[in-house]
């Protein structure tokens, strides 16, 4: 409970204050809301708590469709450690002004508005701490523009910041559409309709349960798409709401949303009208106050990546990460606070610097520990000084952000980036760290230094070098366009290459199945880099000692490599999956092959999408065939370099006219997010015949983007485990 001394009662300045509970159970209730008039407009509610000593203020904004009553759990805690709270209903929400006119609510007004709140609870002289969710989000970075006096830092829950800028409903779908695969703020497109506010008043339960649904994923499938808001609501579905909503706490989301909803939806109009553009177009785009972003993975509302795509406008920016959908403070509160500690501890104001280590009873010991070990000795040695934004910036605890030339083997830590120079230094693939060391790893990437299964050209034993030194290259930068670093998140090493005696090739089988064994057998993820095909019929028997059999295939290629053969202990690049479907380490009524431009007798029942096929329809029918065919099976994804066109990678055994460009192969890529995979590997690279590194270029972009795929699946789809797929069937 709040000290009854530390809250600040009001005068009124223009109407009598009027004061209305909250529903606050009898445990969580801080204070009564109060309603006063401001001096430039009319009512606001708002809950303030005074600050205890020389503590800082905490300024709590709200986002749709929620009110102050989000911020329960906050403004109990941080009240209870002597810090100032104040969190308005913001216009349009409560009994706080909400005008019709949807110009009323651009961002210079409410800007306005909240710093003459500040003066009217005698704030006029402090700095606060601005913490936003949602729309409260944006709120609090247009808050930090235009009064950077005023704020410390910023706490941007869920939405990220986005600089000023004219706003085109249909690009940013279009954007959200290519990045995503599904249009994100599709729901906006509903919320500017004139019938949408009567739509949602009419079925108000069934609007709820959507928006606060215990099913996270009905966010991706039935809020954010174009359309799915509107379907939703005039069937009058339900679902159950979210654990962490009481009745109580329903009850306050009904009675603020009941009959009052078009002034929240002019939060949404006044954008897609450009109403913000007028008074931000003169604003300074570059954000100079450190910000804090917590963002949930399973949060599917907004575009992959914008969280580490504010980092060219925030210096001092710090993310974290945390297993939540988009109503981050309500499903793990104490999460939050955990955040907001790191944040407070390690942030210093201009004037004065504080390192209070809180007494958080939620958090256990270690955690604390490391909360002291980890942030706050480090920040101990600039005290007086300004903050140290290159510290700020490194997310990655342990990691080695500052390390500049041969992090392949001077890194210390699997997750980061280091500064590398394209065209020097020691080689691994993606500059990952060249280690056997797989404790915290997720994906270990190797080599199968093997072509002694080729019948054309040989020379693909120099595959995985090439595919290394090509990627020097593509390891410089972020994903597109997304503009993720994908090695924040996905812990990524160079396990070497698998030894193989080329004096004694029947050993060469089982040494390709042990040395894959050693790695996935750790709960680890395998790439592989070949080498000729061939490889791929070991590996496949060692995932399925791990998973389970059959597995589902998906497979690039120009050859089916279904070659009947009754000879299976020979080593032939045209005939391994012929064995693989007799031995049943594939369901061929549920695996795939894309790109095949070579004939044969028999396909064994595997689905064929050939390269003709492929040119003449769109990549989305692509996409569609091939997550038709998988499904949700545990998969193995081939990717055999000649299934490209010769012109795109000319360096392989045994070219094809007439294959697949890589723009078309990335675009599928790139969509394939939802598959359940179980390993990859890429193969028949032969620099030997290559021009200029293009297909070793190729291979090792291919990779890449395999590997932004196991980033995304890591961060979206939590029951997702790296090497455990077997463990949960």
């Amino acid at each position: 409970m709040v000290p009854t001394h530390s809250i600040l009662y009001f005068c009124v300045i223009i109407t009598v204050a009027k004061f209305a509970d909250c529903a606050y159970s009898p445990t969580d209730k801080i204070a009564a809301t109060q309603t006063s008039a401001i001096p430039i407009t009319g009512k606001y509610e708002f809950i303030h708590v005074k600050a205890i000593g020389d503590k800082p203020t905490l300024l709590f904004l709200h986002g749709f469709p929620s009110s102050l009553h989000s911020w329960r759990h906050q403004i109990k805690y941080f009240s209870d450690q002597g810090y100032g709270c104040l969190a308005p209903n913001l216009m349009g929400y409560g009994k706080t002004y909400s005008p019709l006119d949807e110009n009323e609510y651009n961002s210079r007004s409410i800007v306005d508005h909240l710093i003459a709140l500040l003066d009217h609870v005698n704030l006029g002289n402090s700095k606060v701490f601005v913490i936003g969710h949602d729309w409260g989000a944006r709120t609090a970075s247009r808050f930090v523009l235009y009064h950077p006096e005023r704020t410390i830092g910023a706490v941007l829950l869920s939405v990220a910041y986005t600089p000023p800028s004219q706003f085109n409903l249909d690009v940013v779908l279009n954007q959200s559409l290519l990045v995503n695969n599904y249009t994100s703020i599709g729901y906006w497109e509903f919320f500017k309709a004139d019938d949408a506010a009567r739509i949602i008043e009419d079925k108000l339960d069934s609007f709820i349960d959507l928006v606060f649904a215990n099913d996270s994923m009905l966010a991706r499938t039935d809020f954010a798409p174009v359309g799915k808001v509107r379907a939703w609501l005039s069937s009058g579905r339900r679902t159950d709401r979210a654990s962490y909503m009481t009745q109580e706490d329903y009850q306050t989301v009904y009675d603020h949303l009941n009959k009052r909803m078009q002034p929240k939806l002019n939060w949404f109009n006044v954008i897609i009208g450009n109403g913000d553009w007028e008074y931000e177009k003169t604003l300074n785009a570059t954000v100079h106050r450190p910000v804090l972003f917590i963002e949930g993975t399973r949060d599917y509302i907004g575009i992959i990546g914008a969280g580490e795509r504010q980092k060219q406008y925030i210096p001092d920016l710090k993310i974290v990460k945390v297993d939540t959908g988009h109503w981050v403070m309500e499903e793990k509160p104490e999460e939050c606070w955990y955040s907001f500690v790191i944040c407070f501890v390690t942030l210093i104001e201009e004037e004065k610097v504080y390192f209070t280590i809180f007494t958080v009873t939620c958090l256990s010991i270690t955690t604390m520990l490391n909360v002291i070990c980890r942030r706050v000795l480090p920040y101990a040695s600039h005290h007086g000084r300004r903050f140290n934004s290159t510290k700020w910036n490194s997310s990655i605890p342990g990691g080695d952000s500052e390390l500049r030339g041969d992090g392949a083997i001077r890194r210390k830590h699997p997750l980061g980036s280091t500064i590398e120079q394209t065209y020097a230094g020691a080689l691994s693939f993606l500059r990952r760290n060249y280690t056997r060391d797989l404790s915290n790893v997720d994906v270990a990437v190797t080599g199968i230094p093997l072509d002694l299964a080729t019948t054309y050209r040989p020379g693909a034993r120099f595959g995985p070098k090439g595919i290394r030194e090509a990627s020097a290259q593509v390891a410089k930068r972020k994903s597109y366009p997304e503009g993720i670093d994908i090695f924040a998140d996905l812990a990524v090493v160079d396990y070497g290459d698998c030894w193989l005696d080329f004096g004694q090739p029947h050993t060469i089988p089982l040494a390709i199945e042990a040395h894959a064994r050693e790695i996935i057998d750790q709960n680890v993820f395998l790439l592989s880099l070949g080498g000729d095909h061939y490889s791929t019929y070991p590996l496949l028997k060692a995932h399925v000692s791990r998973h389970g059999k059959p597995l589902s295939l998906i497979q690039f290629d120009a050859h089916c490599d279904t070659w009947p053969s009754d000879t299976p202990h020979s080593l032939n690049h045209g005939s391994m999956f012929y064995y693989a479907v007799r031995e049943g380490l594939i369901d061929p009524q549920t695996s795939i092959q894309i790109g095949i431009r070579t004939f044969n007798d028999d396909f064994m029942g595997v689905k064929i999408l050939d390269a003709e096929w492929v040119h003449q329809h769109s990549i989305d029918d692509v996409v569609e065939e091939i997550k038709k065919r998988v499904g949700n099976n545990a998969t193995y994804l081939t990717f055999d370099i000649d299934c490209l066109d010769p012109s795109c990678a000319p360096g392989t055994g045994t070219p094809v006219c007439g294959g697949l460009t890589m723009a078309q192969s990335i675009a599928i890529l790139r969509r394939l997010r939802s598959i359940n995979y179980v390993g990859m590997d890429i193969v028949e690279v032969s620099p030997a015949y290559d021009h200029s590194n293009i297909t070793s270029l190729a291979a090792a972009t291919i990779g890449y983007r395999l590997l932004c795929l196991l980033r995304d699946k890591k961060m979206i789809d939590k029951s997702f485990t790296f090497g455990k797929y077997g463990d949960q069937k």
